[in-house]
């Protein structure tokens, strides 16, 4: 752990880092005893960091699951934009009217290393250092920390993004150079300007590989389920522990060995040994109406009643 950092701050930071790079993608879930075990921290510290992420919006905290990554969704990722847009020209024209010779140097410096760099999450984290030199240089801490946070929102799709279009990095560093341009020749409205095209492109591509990425997703999901149910893939070879389900004329009959004994008789209409066929329930019903003995109780109950007390007697009238 390093020397003045306190064990709150170096998990959180280690787990920011994971999922901003993408080593923990959207929806992993976060094992408060593994990540303490591998920390060599408590548990109550990895609690506290979950929280923190949690308030950063990096992380769910789901009641039945834990602590979930946040995934962002694509209406999300808009309005993060939405507030970049609105937020960074500011901080940018503030930093072009107060940046220092030593601010224009780191931002010249992080454009030339992007410019050589060909990984992309290091061209990522030069590209978050970039943005963040100059907002500091704005002279508003308060906007600095907003604009981190939303940015640290959406970093994980542009690191993705970058991975997925390497061509965005020699437009985005263009961009980068346009911006630091503007702010040489100390003109806010132009470093502004930039800033919005760079964030319109940079959302453009963000937009372009999410739905690329969703739809070979959802692809790639049907495909295998369909391969599960047929139990074959699509070149005929048989899928390890799943069963190929046979043609519907192939199949035997549901009823089973039980429904034949009942019926007496197999579908094809011979008879099964051993078992007396079922006869009609019509015959059924005059077999049994045979068989039933014909005496007083069969009898209505006012013939029951009639043939047990003999016949009527007749009455005499008054003597």
């Amino acid at each position: 752990m390093p020397s003045g950092t306190s064990a709150h701050e170096t998990v959180t930071d280690v787990l920011r880092r994971g999922i901003v790079a993408g080593t923990l993608p959207g929806g992993t879930r976060l094992v408060q005893a593994r990540i303490a075990d591998e920390l060599g921290v408590g548990r109550a510290t990895v609690r506290s960091a979950l929280h923190t992420l949690e308030a950063e919006g990096l992380v769910r905290i789901d009641p039945a699951r834990g602590a979930l990554v946040h995934e962002i969704s694509r209406t999300e990722l808009c309005e993060l934009y939405e507030i970049r847009k609105l937020l960074e020209p500011v901080a940018t024209a503030r930093a072009t009217k107060n940046a220092s010779k030593s601010v224009i140097l780191r931002a010249s410096a992080l454009i030339t290393a992007m410019e050589s760099e060909t990984d992309g999450a290091r061209f990522a984290d030069y590209n978050t250092e970039f943005h963040s030199v100059i907002e500091e240089a704005g002279t508003s801490p308060k906007l600095a920390v907003i604009l981190a946070n939303v940015r640290a929102l959406s970093a994980l799709y542009v690191t993705r993004s970058l991975l997925v279009e390497p061509d965005r990095r020699r437009d985005a560093n263009a961009e980068h150079a346009e911006i630091l341009r503007a702010m040489i020749d100390r003109d806010p409205e132009a470093a502004a300007d930039a800033v919005l095209r760079h964030l319109d492109g940079t959302l453009r591509t963000l937009l372009q590989v999410r739905a690329t990425g969703s739809l070979a997703s959802e692809t790639s999901a049907a495909a295998s389920a369909s391969e599960r149910r047929g139990g074959c893939r699509p070149n005929g070879a048989a899928i390890p522990a799943v069963a190929p389900s046979r043609p519907s004329a192939a199949r035997p009959w549901r009823g089973g060995k039980h429904s034949e004994r009942r019926a007496g008789r197999r579908p094809n209409g011979a008879s099964v040994p051993g078992v007396a066929p079922r006869r009609p329930s019509a015959a059924r019903s005059l077999a049994r109406k045979a068989k039933q003995p014909r005496g007083r109780r069969f009898l209505p109950p006012r013939g029951r009643a009639a043939a047990v007390a003999g016949p009527p007697r007749r009455c005499r009238g008054p003597r």
